[in-house]
């Protein structure tokens, strides 16, 4: 990692890097391959959901591998953008022609495209506002629309023995939660139904994505005029608070799913409000010698 960091530097002091030759090198020897997923990432994911989860959506670790890999490619992307997107599209074409070929043995391919397709597009935005600005030489919502959507849609369908592995739903939700500035509203609201149900997902990492996609669109149905339409009816608001329910039983003090019951409060109608008083009340009951979790313990009583 001190070695990805060390030629982000020298990259981003030189002007010495711009032959074709070496992009290449670089591209190929040192930024794919530290991008890609390993079978250290696969164990994390598997066997300690809330460190993964910490590391890959909140940046918990700024000495990650593939973190250091991709401030190495946005150094690149800075001076030779076209350049860089045209070097990597061959390898992101080729994953996703091997992940269709054959997706029960090559889904890993998809994963790793979805990696480096997110990291070439994001230029600009924070972690809680997503994407404000996208690379012009990647079409960010053809991408979401043709290999992004559908693992969110036919995971919903699928039997557990057809659906997509949880690591690559949760890749897709991640990259959802990253553009979704660039989905409209309209591509927003149907999407809620889908997410409503991936919260009951029996996976930690899956369901913690969805609750925070959720609670992020309903975070922008309150901030901003345009995104009204984005509010929940009483309809997604009852399935909501039940699987929330359900998951605090499964996986106890996740603060996404607090935090999303938080932001569900606002529009919760009247008939409801017991249920969610109760909900709360009996968490409160089953942890009297107090929370390990300070950030759900806040999101609570709040």
């Amino acid at each position: 990692v001190d070695h990805l960091l060390l030629l982000h530097t020298l990259i981003e002091a030189s002007e010495s890097a711009s032959g074709t030759s070496l992009l290449h090198y670089v591209c190929e020897r040192v930024v794919a391959p530290n991008m890609q997923l390993r079978q250290a990432d696969l164990d994390l994911f598997s066997e300690m959901p809330r460190d993964f989860i910490r590391l890959e959506l909140d940046g918990s670790d700024v000495s990650n591998r593939r973190r250091a890999a991709g401030e190495l490619l946005r150094a690149l992307l800075e001076r030779f953008e076209e350049r860089i997107v045209h070097v990597f599209s061959g390898y992101v074409r080729s994953m996703l022609e091997a992940c269709e070929s054959d997706p029960r043995h090559n889904w890993r391919q998809k994963v790793n495209a979805i990696l480096i397709v997110a990291a070439l597009s994001w230029r600009a935005g924070t972690r809680t506002s997503g994407a404000v600005n996208t690379s012009e030489f990647i079409d960010v919502a053809s991408f979401t629309k043709t290999h992004i959507l559908p693992e969110i849609t036919q995971v919903v369908s699928q039997t557990k023995r057809q659906r997509s592995p949880p690591l690559l739903t949760a890749e897709a939700l991640k990259f959802l939660l990253m553009f979704r500035t660039r989905l409209t509203a309209a591509d927003l609201k149907g999407l809620e139904p889908y997410l409503v149900r991936l919260l009951d997902d029996a996976d930690p990492v899956v369901h913690s994505y969805a609750a925070r996609f959720l609670e992020r669109v309903l975070a922008s149905a309150h901030q901003e005029p345009q995104m009204q339409q984005l509010k929940m009816d009483s309809s997604q608001i009852k399935p909501c608070i039940e699987a929330i329910a359900r998951q605090m039983v499964r996986d106890p003090e996740n603060e996404y799913l607090m935090k999303l019951l938080l932001q569900l409060a606002a529009f919760v109608p009247v008939k409801e409000g017991p249920a969610v008083a109760q909900l709360l009340v009996m968490d409160l009951e089953q942890h009297l010698g107090g929370y390990a979790n300070a950030l759900y313990a806040h999101n609570l009583f709040e």
